[in-house]
């Protein structure tokens, strides 16, 4: 004959298992949702208001430490204007990366891709570690102005090494 308590000592045991299993769905869930989306497009400030020819520009990436893949960078282009800037929205913007052993790649900022339509938005495959150096080139030929700025890419890490990464950075909250 079963006591009431064989039961009871089962059931609690069954009752642990799921709340184990229900909580690593929970964290797989989390850990696969995408990076927050802020105003600006996201990602974080890489420049800040740096003088390019007769414009200032704002730069963001994402992700920040780049790493290789792929790479999504807002850019704000201003003019000085009485008490501060204003943005300059009619220009074109091309995103030109070169790294050197040779690969590059290349892709427009446009209004179109931007969450913000004052900003310029874009993504460019950066395909090898290292530092490339991407050129920004704001306007057209002959007012064309050029900016290069250097960003270090490190590899990206695999699923399981991204997974240790973000468990680890759980418990290292301030």
């Amino acid at each position: 004959m079963t006591r009431w308590s064989d039961h009871l000592g089962r059931d609690r045991a069954v009752l642990v298992r799921m709340s184990v299993a229900a909580a690593m769905a929970l964290l797989l869930l989390l850990s696969a949702s995408g990076p927050l989306v802020l105003g600006h497009g996201g990602g974080e400030p890489f420049l800040s208001d740096v003088p390019a020819g007769p414009y200032s520009l704002y730069v963001w990436l994402d992700p920040l430490p780049a790493q290789t893949g792929e790479l999504h960078i807002t850019v704000s282009v201003n003019l000085p204007a009485e008490g501060g800037s204003e943005p300059v929205t009619e220009l074109s913007v091309l995103m030109r990366a070169s790294h050197p052993d040779g690969w590059t790649s290349e892709a427009p900022a446009t209004h179109e891709n931007a969450l913000n339509k004052l900003f310029y938005e874009g993504r460019l495959d950066l395909k090898q570690a290292g530092t490339w150096t991407i050129e920004l080139l704001i306007g057209d030929a002959p007012d064309q102005v050029a900016y290069p700025i250097d960003v270090d890419v490190t590899a990206k890490p695999n699923a399981w090494q991204a997974f240790l990464n973000w468990f680890r950075a759980l418990f290292n909250r301030n």
